[in-house]
This record gives structure tokens, C-alpha cells and sequence, in this order.
């Protein structure tokens, strides 16, 4: 099954059209190079925020709360349910992996891995020598230039946030990969 996911500029627009009545049309690519599917949004504001969301032949409505910050995120998470199929299930979302860093991975080194990773968030494993796989999950975060990120190898994990530009964000996560990796001092 095709898996669709929402332009990276798509968060922004979603936030700025939930404070407006009407209709927009917006695109979903596929995550893996496939065909653009179009879908219309209708936004009907009041005490809540009433969404329709036609995709495909299909309608589908929710309520939002209109004084949320984060709005725009259901809305989104919402929308990426019913591209693919999962609208009516309880199934929890896959996270959203990134898609040049899997298709690159072999041929990417790690600082571009790491940089793609910062600048669009994702979610990605990465094979260690000699350890376990380490699974790496990239937020970036709204308010500020930063990234929230957690990181997991077999039943150790770490999870923090750094504000900061891309670049320091990125020497902080190759840091925290290193030490997450590198085996424990002898006593």
C-alpha cells in the first residue's frame, strides 16, 4: 500500500487556514516518489473549528478546538489517516521515516544522514558495528529553531530537546549517538 505524507510546508498552511472560513485544496505525495493525490479542506469556524476533509471520493469530518496551539498537528495527523487507510482503525500511526535518508542510506554518509535528520525530522535505524540497531527519532520543534529527539538501542533510551541553530543541534546528536553506542568504562 501506498503510504502518502504532507508537504513539510503543509503544518504551516493548515495553522494559518484554521483561522479562516472556507475551502483549500492541498496535495499529499507519496513518501516513496509515487503520484500527488489532491484533497479539499473545508474550515467552518465557531466556539470549535469544524473540518471536512474530501479525499478520494470520500468525506470526512472532525471538530477541533478552536483556542489549541497544536490544531494544526491533529488536524494533520488526521488528514494522514485517512490517506492511508487508517481512519477508522485504532491503529497507531507508523512514525514518519525520511524518506532520503532511507533510499540514500547506503550511499550517505552519516554527517548528511544527521543533517537531514535535523533540518526535516524523521525517523530513521541505524546499523552500529558491533551493537545493537539504534533507532533515532527527530522532532523539530515549532516555537524555536531546534530539535526534540529520542533515541533508542535494545532497552537503553534517551530523550531530550536543544534549541540552537542546525548545525549545533547536529554535534549534539552525533554526541549523544557516540556515547549512546560506545561501550561502558571498565571499573
Amino acid at each position: 500500500m501506498s503510504r502518502y505524507i504532507l508537504p513539510e510546508q503543509a503544518l504551516t498552511l493548515l495553522q494559518a487556514q484554521l483561522n479562516l472560513n472556507g475551502r483549500f485544496t492541498h496535495s499529499l505525495r507519496s513518501a516513496y516518489g509515487g503520484p500527488k493525490i489532491l484533497f479539499a479542506l473545508n474550515v467552518e469556524r465557531g466556539e470549535q473549528i469544524g473540518v471536512t476533509v474530501e479525499l478520494g471520493g470520500q468525506r470526512h469530518s472532525t471538530t477541533l478546538p478552536d483556542n489549541s496551539r497544536n490544531s494544526a498537528c491533529l488536524l494533520a495527523d488526521y488528514i494522514d489517516a485517512i490517506a492511508n487507510g487508517r481512519v477508522d482503525s485504532a491503529a497507531i500511526a507508523p512514525p514518519h521515516a525520511l524518506p532520503s535518508a532511507e533510499r540514500d542510506q547506503r550511499h550517505a554518509t552519516m554527517d548528511e544522514t544527521l543533517a537531514a535528520l535535523v533540518r526535516q525530522g524523521g525517523f530513521i535505524t541505524l546499523e552500529a558495528p558491533h551493537h545493537q540497531p539504534v533507532d533515532v527519532a527527530v522532532h523539530t520543534t515549532t516555537n524555536r529553531q531546534g530539535i526534540t529527539v529520542i533515541l533508542r538501542m535494545g532497552s537503553a533510551s534517551r530523550c531530550w530537546t536543544v534549541y540552537g541553530a542546525p548545525e549545533h543541534c547536529q554535534r549534539l546528536l552525533q554526541s549523544s549517538l557516540e556515547a549512546l553506542t560506545s561501550p561502558p568504562l571498565a571499573a
